[in-house]
């Protein structure tokens, strides 16, 4: 199946606590992509369940309860932003990530959607992203 850019394409953009990313969003509607904002008290919910938008407990709306265990994760959440891209095309991904430069918006951790990460916890992508960049760089995360 051919990915493109159009409706199925979209950003997961993990922004840690105090941090805004509002060319992102530009750059998101400009090129037609849907842009799902993570904030900490997303860190322990799956991509997947982000991706569609789900609580993680197969409700429409998040419980009190995990409400609560969501604000607890934030406290352990990644300081760094993460952007997951879903569904792009090679030449789609190529346009979003050269705009993202033009702009100087510099985010080292990214990831491709796959069919192994998409039921991983944005805390598990979020700890390998961050080993695989200081195994390419050096510099820790």
């Amino acid at each position: 199946m051919k990915k493109s850019s159009g409706s199925g394409a979209s950003i997961i953009a993990y922004l840690p606590a105090g941090r805004a990313m509002p060319e992102l969003l530009t750059i998101c509607m400009i090129q037609k992509l849907r842009c799902r904002l993570a904030g900490p008290e997303d860190f322990e919910r799956t991509v997947e369940d982000l991706l569609l938008q789900r609580s993680g407990d197969g409700g429409e709306s998040e419980p009190e309860t995990g409400k609560e265990a969501g604000k607890e994760a934030g406290k352990e959440a990644g300081k760094e932003p993460m952007l997951i891209l879903c569904n792009l095309s090679g030449a789609a991904m190529n346009r979003f990530l050269s705009e993202l430069r033009k702009r100087g918006q510099y985010v080292p951790l990214k990831a491709s959607l796959t069919e192994t990460n998409r039921t991983w916890k944005l805390s598990k992508l979020y700890r390998a992203l961050c080993m695989e960049h200081q195994s390419m760089t050096g510099e820790n995360i």
